[in-house]
């Protein structure tokens, strides 16, 4: 294998989603191994920022399903980066994120 990850051992286990960057208050973050499912929510600040989620692609080579409670979002593959611009409506916003084979 000619990849970043080749030669690890147990990288599955260590290497998961992570927030690098909110505008606001963590409420809740959870990551199943297993289902490979990432789900986040927070309160926003009232700050004009977006939140950055690193994205393994050890988890998610296959493609990767995004759901958010508003606003919108890119994926930057090759940096492994999921950035999200909440909408103003509301306060509370999440973000859920699952292999695209996954099946609830």
């Amino acid at each position: 294998k000619n990849d970043i990850y080749s030669g690890g051992r147990g990288l599955e286990a260590i290497i998961r989603p992570y927030v690098i960057a909110v505008p606001g208050i963590p409420t809740s973050v959870e990551f199943d191994l297993k289902k490979k499912y990432f789900r986040f929510v927070f309160i926003d600040e009232n700050i004009n920022a977006p939140t950055i989620v690193f994205l393994p692609l050890i988890h998610y080579a296959q493609g990767v399903k995004i759901t958010v409670s508003d606003g919108r979002y890119d994926v930057y593959e090759q940096e492994q980066l999921l950035v999200f611009q909440h909408g103003i409506k509301d306060r509370s916003h999440w973000i859920e994120v699952s292999p695209l084979n996954m099946i609830h």
